[in-house]
């Protein structure tokens, strides 16, 4: 049977890839299907996927959720998240629900970047102005070996969870804050960022790129926040000022 929608959806994914570049994955997913499976693919390389891979688990979650909220709401569903390739690569995948002109849900459109090039680059700008083991011990954070595929955590918590220390470090400090992270200022983020680091955080796997997603901002900045902090000097207060 022929499904309207869906041209324009497989022709819109190939376009946003190409439009995008190489380090977004564009994936489209038919949920008028049981299986709902991938449809159509730019840039799979990003995650290995292919045409008819299963959609991932913490997305199925998230669905299921939307299913059991009023079913009049669907151009208001979208999901954001992070997660985790099967090499270890962190990604931030943004997706959202499809819905034909009678409101009912027929398809998800997912986006995941892979922002590995650019954190590379980044260190790499760090080491031409710090010795590499200050870079090592203070600024590079590297995914766990044992990352699962990219979609395939537990849908109890997400991806970035599995990266053990740094995750119960930074849930510790936030516990400690009286608001949001990422409704501090900048004054009060940098004694957050000391705090951290007086706490050994920034040696733990995966903790610049935790940090960056609770302060909701680029990894690049944490490196900033991390450089303008260890410019002044081996000072290591034991808390927030």
């Amino acid at each position: 049977m022929q499904k309207p929608w869906l041209q324009n959806q497989i022709a819109l994914t190939g376009f946003l890839g190409k439009t995008l570049g190489p380090d977004y994955e564009i994936a489209l997913y038919d949920l008028t299907e049981a299986s709902a499976v991938v449809v159509a693919i730019a840039n799979g390389h990003v995650t290995q996927r292919t045409l008819g891979a299963p959609l991932p688990a913490l997305l199925k979650q998230r669905l299921d959720e939307f299913r059991r909220q009023a079913e009049d709401t669907p151009a208001d569903e979208w999901i954001q998240m992070a997660d985790m390739t099967s090499t270890g690569k962190l990604l931030r995948t943004s997706s959202r629900v499809l819905a034909n002109e009678a409101g009912r849900r027929v398809g998800l459109l997912t986006i995941s970047f892979d922002d590995s090039r650019y954190r590379d680059l980044s260190e790499r700008i760090l080491r031409l102005r710090h010795p590499d083991s200050f870079v090592d011990s203070h600024f590079v954070s590297r995914p766990p070996t044992d990352a699962p595929p990219a979609g395939l955590a537990s849908a109890g918590a997400p991806p970035v969870a599995r990266q053990g220390l740094a995750a119960d470090l930074l849930a510790r400090a936030k516990a400690e804050l009286a608001g949001e992270p990422r409704r501090l200022n900048h004054r009060e983020r940098m004694a957050w960022v000391r705090a951290l680091d007086a706490q050994g955080f920034f040696g733990a796997k995966g903790a610049v790129g935790l940090l960056a997603e609770e302060l909701n901002c680029s990894v690049a900045t944490v490196y900033r926040y991390l450089s303008s902090l260890h410019a002044g000097g081996p000072r290591r207060p034991s808390g927030l000022e």
